[in-house]
């Protein structure tokens, strides 16, 4: 059956906004965004009066479905890359990163996306960039990539897709008149300070130029 969200949560569970610090959990490096299921599971046991458990589920599914947007503050981890790496926004202090979702490894768009940014990767570094691949591919899927096509950046290998869900990239796809879970293509652009500060996302992506349209659109 389908979900229904609420329109209001039950008042012992109190929506933490993105700019918020409370957002975080137990340990400092665990964003609430990316670990709902555990914040909210120890807030309901703390709310009072006791709350149901339809209540508590629907408050579940709305916050898992707030993806992160314009202005919102990025985790600093980010996943692994496909050497197995750690990968966070703090590797990279005073510079932008260009956070660039895409569906597949070796596939036309994909490539061509990539080998823009490949032939752009010193202008952008120049202009203050650094940019990081995102798709569900495997790690040794993103080696060979790279090595192939000769990539100077990093590519996550976000196999359980939950960076994809925390930006809200992954979507109902529909192709032949089948519908499938798939990557939105999107490229995030997050300033210094650590928050989005731009968002090309879908058909708006330009594969073929992208590195130009990163330097030259507002």
């Amino acid at each position: 059956g389908s979900f229904r969200r609420t329109s209001r949560p039950h008042r012992g569970l109190r929506r933490l906004s993105p700019q918020s610090d409370s957002r975080r959990c137990a340990s400092d490096a665990c964003p609430f965004r990316a670990n709902a299921y555990f914040c909210i599971r120890e807030i309901a046991r703390l709310a009072k009066p006791p709350i149901s458990r339809k209540r508590y589920l629907d408050t579940l599914l709305d916050t898992l479905l707030m993806a992160l947007t314009l202005g919102d503050l990025v985790p600093d981890l980010l996943g692994l890359d496909e050497a197995g790496q750690e990968v966070r926004l703090s590797d990279y202090p005073g510079r932008k990163i260009v956070l660039y979702f895409y569906p597949k490894d070796n596939t036309s768009g994909c490539t061509a996306q990539a080998c823009s940014l490949r032939d752009g990767y010193s202008e952008l570094r120049a202009a203050g960039y650094e940019i990081i691949g995102v798709s569900r591919d495997s790690a040794k899927s993103h080696v060979g990539f790279r090595t192939k096509y000769e990539l100077p950046f990093r590519l996550i290998a976000d196999t359980d897709v939950r960076l994809n869900e925390l930006f809200g990239t992954w979507i109902e796809k529909s192709m032949y008149g089948r519908k499938y879970m798939g990557t939105e293509r999107t490229t995030f652009v997050i300033g210094t300070d650590g928050r989005i500060e731009r968002i090309i996302r879908g058909k708006a992506v330009n594969t073929k130029d992208h590195a130009q349209q990163i330097l030259h659109e507002d």
